[in-house]
């Protein structure tokens, strides 16, 4: 009882109105609950990824662009041409 009390607390799945009323199912919802948070943990995880991959993309853009204006510096480029 204190182990599915202290999962169902961690994983903030809440006590609701229909609880377990045995240890089989005490031990499913506690495989239940901890499966969920796997899968909510991985879920975040990838977006987390994305958020990053992305932000990696739009830096390494800003830095072409940089390199190429300071390149039109160099040679001389006219304004009108290095806004093109």
């Amino acid at each position: 009882a204190a182990l599915y009390w202290a999962i169902v607390s961690i994983t903030t799945m809440g006590y609701g109105d229909i609880t377990p009323a045995n240890h089989t199912e005490r031990i499913y919802a506690i495989v239940v609950a901890v499966f969920g948070a796997i899968v909510f943990s991985y879920c975040l995880g990838t977006i987390s990824s994305l958020i990053f991959q992305v932000a990696g993309v739009d830096e390494r853009f800003q830095e072409k662009t940089r390199a190429v204006l300071e390149y039109f510096s160099f040679r001389g480029v006219p304004a009108s041409l290095k806004r093109r």
